[in-house]
């Protein structure tokens, strides 16, 4: 599975926004409005400086992608699932099962 594949655009990716309902905890709700504050400095204008977060964000980026090719250099894979690396922010871990049905799908497409 490579989590560093091509970008998707924008209108191939759904984000979900996370309703009243789904909010269950103060700590929830906190967590939220974090995400949230992240992802309006960075969704919002991409012409805009870059903040601590962008920078960090971008070298976890470099760096995972980088030893993804060092290893599959070493142990080539049988299949290669990509998924865009646009498809969920390091933040929205909130959208855990929609990132594993996506990673269902891709997988179906490759080896089915």
């Amino acid at each position: 599975m490579n989590l560093g594949g091509e970008v998707d655009n924008a209108e191939n990716i759904s984000i979900n926004k996370v309703t009243e309902s789904e909010k269950k905890s103060t700590f929830t709700e906190k967590v939220i409005e974090l995400v949230e504050k992240f992802k309006g400095s960075t969704e919002n204008d991409r012409s805009k400086d870059w903040g601590a977060y962008d920078i960090a964000n971008q070298a976890f980026d470099v760096m995972q992608s980088t030893i993804a090719r060092q290893k599959l250099a070493v142990y080539p894979a049988d299949y290669s699932i990509e998924i865009a690396r646009n498809a969920c922010g390091t933040l929205e871990f909130d959208r855990a099962a929609e990132m594993i049905g996506l990673g269902y799908e891709k997988a179906q497409k490759v080896l089915g």
